[in-house]
């Protein structure tokens, strides 16, 4: 703004940064390649190379579920903010406004999935090959049950940590929506949309349930049920399409249409998670 740019100096500055970004990763990661040469005696791996089919269709397994998840949420997203603005520009406005504090909040939430992806399948997956090697099949066997129990100790933890942050983030997305809106605009009439009781209740909601699910969805990737989370996906995005399209006659009810979607994955990812942990447990017992 100051160099008389505008919004075409905005969108240069965002692409540079992007850029820029991005060779600081690929110079962090040929650092990375070249101490891996260093350490290991005729290594000679490639900085850059093309997958071979086997591992490309592995790939494409595993990236194409968490492209569609991602592409389900963008569209889910966007469709709120065409649906906001067929009631008028303040709506419309207020709506930007509770995105933007809304996708604030997220960023805590997504971090209990990264978590949860990080940390479960070491806990999971880890042991036991070594003792089947061995022939100690009886050790083998009750290997996978320590790591259950792990696991699940682990993911316990993750849930602690997600439902305080939830209370927090659910708390501090209150009292921006009631007291904090000038920091984003000095309209009378906006900061009234904004400060609606209906309005805040359904933010605080949506804020509160996020890491929750997040933690959920982590705990499903990190276990590779990748096609109960496209078919879940499916669903959950069917229904607020449907919302924001028959049944949202308000501004106010665009975003009941985001805590319904909130809600609804919630409970069938905790359905799905719960099932998982029993059938887990439950399979030791099972096996003689």
């Amino acid at each position: 703004a100051k160099v008389g740019m505008g919004l075409r100096g905005a969108a240069i500055a965002t692409a540079a940064a992007g850029v820029a970004s991005s060779l600081i990763l690929i110079r962090e990661s040929s650092k990375k390649v070249a101490r891996w040469r260093a350490s290991t005696p005729g290594d000679n791996r490639p900085f850059i190379s093309l997958p071979d089919l086997t591992s490309f269709v592995t790939l494409v397994k595993l990236a194409g579920p968490i492209f569609f998840v991602i592409l389900g949420k963008l569209i889910c997203y966007s469709a709120m903010t065409l649906r906001a603005s067929d009631f008028g520009m303040r709506s419309l406005a207020t709506h930007n406004i509770m995105l933007r504090i809304f996708f604030f909040f997220c960023t805590f939430g997504d971090s209990f999935s990264l978590a949860a992806q990080s940390f479960l399948p070491k806990v999971l997956y880890s042991g036991g090959d070594n003792d089947s090697t061995n022939g100690n099949e009886k050790k083998a066997t009750s290997e996978p049950k320590e790591n259950t129990a792990m696991a699940k100790s682990l993911l316990k933890r993750i849930f602690m940590l997600a439902s305080i942050m939830a209370v927090t983030n659910s708390g501090v997305a209150k009292y921006i929506m009631e007291n904090g809106g000038s920091i984003f605009t000095n309209d009378s009439a906006i900061l009234r949309l904004l400060s609606d009781p209906s309005r805040v209740f359904y933010m605080m909601g949506s804020v509160l349930l996020h890491p929750l699910i997040m933690t959920m969805e982590g705990s499903i990737l990190a276990t590779r049920d990748l096609g109960f989370l496209v078919g879940a996906y499916a669903f959950t995005m069917t229904i607020m399409l449907s919302l924001l399209k028959f049944s949202t006659s308000s501004f106010t009810q665009v975003w009941r249409a985001l805590f319904t979607f909130q809600a609804i994955r919630s409970v069938v990812f905790g359905v799905r998670v719960f099932a998982k942990t029993r059938t887990r447990k439950s399979e030791p017992k099972g096996s003689k």
